[in-house]
Parts: structure tokens; sequence; C-alpha cells
């Protein structure tokens, strides 16, 4: 159970359903669909992406830790690094738009950007940022099924007659 390999999976579903469902906050507080309640949508969402930021991150570095294990037993190597590749583009991209939605919300007495046209700018980027950010998550995901489904990375294959399991 706790081989190295394994652990990968554990830190990478969390921010996934983070990163939509936070995604899907985020929009809904830009877009100002439920205007009575848009300072709890943005802590939501704040918070969402925060804990998501940092999990992707945890996921990106317990991936390299599974590719140490099976990276010699793929048959195709070069869907293990497209899968790196745009884990750590999706995790750049939320950690961009975490900083920007930090930077553009209210402290105390104001606003880090005080300038309104670039605070609904930034708004703007970050809605399409999630997007982007979103398509990043499903390619992702696409090519860790390959390397599961179709190269049986992480996999226990047991023996023909099972015996391990009596």
């Amino acid at each position: 159970m706790w081989r190295t390999e394994v652990i990968h999976p554990l830190f990478v579903h969390f921010p996934i359903a983070l990163f939509l469902i936070g995604s899907l906050v985020l929009v809904a507080r830009r877009a100002n669909l439920f205007p009575s309640y848009n300072q709890q949508l943005h802590f939501t969402a704040l918070l969402m992406l925060t804990i998501g930021t940092l999990g992707a991150w945890a996921a990106v570095i317990t991936g390299q830790m599974a590719y140490e294990v099976v990276g010699r037993t793929l048959c195709d190597p070069t869907v293990v690094h497209s899968h790196e590749t745009f884990a750590k583009l999706t995790a750049i991209i939320f950690t961009a738009i975490t900083i920007i939605e930090f930077a553009n919300s209210k402290y105390k007495k104001g606003y880090f950007v005080k300038n309104k046209s670039i605070r609904k700018g930034l708004g703007i980027l970050c809605i399409v940022m999630a997007l982007s950010g979103i398509a990043t998550i499903l390619y992702t995901g696409h090519l860790g099924g390959k390397l599961v489904y179709q190269q049986a990375a992480a996999v226990h294959v047991p023996s023909e007659d099972c015996v391990e399991f009596e």
C-alpha cells in the first residue's frame, strides 16, 4: 500500500476537485451571479485555490518521486514527460491566479490594487486563466490515465495464479 509510486494519486485528486470547484466559484463571483454573497464567494474561491495550489505542488513532487520508481518500466516515456509538463503548467497557472486574487482582494481599508480598471482587468484575466487551467487539468488527467491504463505505471500485476492473495 505505501509504495512510493502509490503516494502520488493520494495528492492528485484533491487539487483537481479544489481547482474545478474553486474556478466555478471564482467565475460566479466575477460574473456577479450572486451579488449579496460576493465576499463569501471570493473568500471561498481564494481558500479553495490556495489549498489546491499547495496540493498541486505536492502532487508535482510526489509525481517526480513516482517517476523515479516507474520511469524505467514505461514503454513510452514521452507520455510521462508530457504529463509532467502539463502538471507543472497547471500548478503555475493556478499559483498565478491565487497570487492575483490575493493582490486583488480587499485588505482592511482598501485594495492592494487600487485602480478599478486594473482590478476588473485582473478579474477577467483570472477567469481566462481558470478556464485555461481547467483545460490543462483535463489533459494532464488524460495523460495520467494513459500512463496507468495503457502502460500500467505503478500498477502491481499479480501472479497468474494469484497466490499472494491467499
